[in-house]
């Protein structure tokens, strides 16, 4: 279990906003050196219109949690994508994006695989979740808070789960209305 908090969260500037990188893995990684198998992170779009950073041999699933974005994949795809939406991407494609945005990032190395979705959970319910084939399960606090495997999660907070034993679980439960990215990953 890996709890980057907050308060740890490491923020770099871009042309267009800026990124707060959740997790690289493995942890020792950089994504400037392009030597991670995977990368979380969410950023905030300051300019009306921008441009993707190739990224060959990585795919993408970027998610909109403010704000709507009209992205453009040359010769592949178009979407307009709003709060929640997600879009996947190769890393390798030519993507252009209108939209002033708070966005969320799974990049993942050919050969990983992942998801992204939303998880509501209202105050004092309990839920429980499995690993079966995935080797990471992250969360990203939206919203609330909450406590999964005893660790206590507030806004912004993310975890990380590593799945080294079949049948692992993890046990999330609320004091308050929650809201949270639940990130699945595996390879």
């Amino acid at each position: 279990m890996q709890l980057t908090s907050y308060a740890q969260q490491k923020i770099s500037t871009w042309s267009g906003g800026t990124t707060t990188e959740l997790f690289i893995y493995p942890e020792e990684a950089e994504y400037s050196e392009r030597n991670f198998d995977f990368r979380i992170s969410t950023a905030t779009v300051e300019v009306e219109e921008s441009n993707f950073t190739q990224l060959p041999g990585y795919k993408r699933i970027l998610m909109i949690l403010q704000g709507q974005l009209s992205i453009e994949h040359k010769n592949q795809h178009s979407k307009i994508l709003k709060q929640y939406d997600c879009d996947e991407f190769l890393g390798e494609w030519e993507t252009k994006a209108k939209g002033k945005v708070v966005d969320f990032n799974l990049m993942m190395k050919d050969g990983w695989n992942g998801s992204l979705s939303i998880v509501m959970i209202d105050k004092d319910s309990n839920t429980t979740y499995q690993y079966n084939e995935n080797k990471f399960i992250g969360l990203y606090i939206l919203e609330g808070s909450l406590i999964a495997n005893e660790q206590l999660l507030n806004q912004k907070d993310f975890l990380l789960f590593e799945n080294k034993t079949v049948g692992d679980k993890i046990s999330i439960s609320a004091h308050e209305h929650s809201k949270f990215v639940f990130i699945k990953i595996s390879n």
